[in-house]
């Protein structure tokens, strides 16, 4: 069944994406310490580096789809013919320890 999402579901919403955007912090410092004890050379740059910071942008990508999504859905199944189930958000992702 497809609902509008609550306060609190936006709520959490904005939560997430603060808390995506403070975890992008580190992969960012890390990697520009890692460039800088490479003296700007490329080949010296680790891949890790490079693959934390894709990982942290793509939770941020990740949550700035759900906060623009309106709604929520519990079924993939029985809701995926609804008008609205390209805005919505299944809603296991509110549920204690759902991310």
């Amino acid at each position: 069944m497809i609902k509008p999402k609550t306060k609190e579901q936006k709520k959490i919403d904005r939560e997430n994406y603060n808390k995506s955007l403070e975890e992008l912090k580190k992969p960012i410092d890390d990697f520009m310490q890692n460039l800088w004890d490479s003296e700007f050379d490329p080949n010296w740059i680790r891949l890790g580096e490079i693959s934390k910071l894709n990982n942290s942008r793509s939770r941020i990508r990740m949550n700035e789809v759900t906060m623009k999504e309106t709604h929520t859905f519990t079924s993939y199944d029985e809701d995926r013919d609804n008008e609205l189930f390209d805005k919505a958000t299944n809603l296991g992702h509110y549920k204690k320890g759902g991310k």
